[in-house]
């Protein structure tokens, strides 16, 4: 056929040419599952495992028992597969590795940097518990009532009479928290890599990871030397502190060292710089969070000396 332009257009092969209307096509047949099939309740796919190919969630009626909840919860927080192991080796042997496969994208081959942050922590935790529990034993309580009258008697003079007993109490508090204040200091130490190092263009997440890393071994070396503490205790009876103190710390110091070689190390590999640079850049992620703890410690302890009493 021609159109009025004496263009020839080409009948379509449609209903329309075998003389009747249009038709609305027909609507797609929602999928029929057998009476008996089991959806997802997360999702409504079909499962045909323990687990949805959809969401993943896994196969459980919807009102589980404590126990199983519990048991889950468990399972999450305690897990112990191939990757904790091999994570540890590649945090531990290789500096800075870990965190540039986390900033590459290669995540699934290890554990997720706050997991692996979760299970140094508890592993100080427990080596923390077992000394505590010694010194419980041998009982030690004696000395420790000498370290808190010698940090009295070290802030008389220095601090007003009255404001002894809670400034004294309040540094004790801080101590006690031991690694917990680290959780509060990694961002500190993210930020200052940033700063140093913003002009790679890596997102803040990249350097606060690199912090994660280099805290979780941190937290190892704490766990290091509570064992060592224990091991002294048990061998002999008394504290590392009661024995020598030069000995508590010059351990300290060499526990210091090796973080600080380490935070260089990984700088050296995550951002590609010279051993100087990274040696220069390590006290971002060591020195400047315990700076920042100091200013905290510090700054209560003046509120405390204003408060009236």
């Amino acid at each position: 056929g021609g159109d009025a332009g004496g263009r020839l257009t080409r009948a379509r092969p449609d209903a329309r040419s075998a003389g009747v209307g249009f038709a609305a096509a027909p609507a797609a047949m929602p999928e029929v599952l057998p009476a008996d099939a089991r959806t997802c309740l997360n999702c409504e796919a079909p499962l045909a495992g323990p687990f949805c190919s959809a969401c993943g969630q896994p196969d459980e009626p919807p009102d589980l028992p404590l126990r199983r909840v519990l048991a889950g919860f468990a399972g999450d927080l305690f897990s112990f597969d191939g990757r904790v192991l091999q994570t540890l080796g590649v945090l531990i042997r290789q500096p800075g590795a870990l965190s540039r496969d986390w900033a590459a994208g290669r995540r699934a081959r290890h554990v997720a940097p706050f997991r692996l942050y979760l299970l140094c922590s508890l592993v100080f935790v427990a080596c923390s518990a077992s000394y505590q529990l010694a010194k419980d034993v041998v009982g030690t309580a004696e000395a420790e009532v000498e370290e808190a009258t010698d940090l009295r008697d070290g802030l008389r003079g220095v601090v007003p009479s009255g404001k002894v007993e809670a400034i004294a109490s309040y540094i004790e508090g801080m101590g006690a928290l031991g690694s917990r204040w680290m959780i509060v200091l990694m961002p500190f130490g993210g930020f200052g890599l940033f700063v140093l190092y913003g002009l790679q263009r890596r997102s803040y997440t990249a350097h606060f990871v690199l912090a994660i890393h280099v805290f979780c071994v941190v937290v190892l070396l704490l766990a290091v030397r509570r064992l060592v503490q224990l091991g002294v205790l048990l061998a002999t009876g008394q504290t590392l502190v009661q024995i020598s103190e030069v000995a508590n710390t010059l351990m300290l110091l060499a526990l210091f060292g090796v973080s600080y070689v380490f935070a260089a190390l990984a700088i050296r590999r995550f951002y590609g710089v010279g051993l100087g640079r990274a040696l220069a850049s390590a006290p971002a992620v060591t020195v400047g969070p315990i700076a920042v703890w100091a200013g905290i410690l510090a700054t209560g302890m003046v509120l405390l000396m204003a408060w009236p009493a």
